[in-house]
């Protein structure tokens, strides 16, 4: 899989939406887990 960066706003809530390009690209769908890594 290669690599590709964009950039997303964080709401006032802490959350942020997953481009359309990514949640396709990953199979994510509506109450998946996602693990975030930093």
């Amino acid at each position: 899989m290669c690599s590709s960066a964009v950039r997303v706003k964080v709401t006032r809530k802490y959350q942020i939406t997953i481009p359309a390009e990514a949640r396709e690209r990953l199979g994510i769908g509506v109450g998946d887990v996602v693990e975030v890594r930093v």
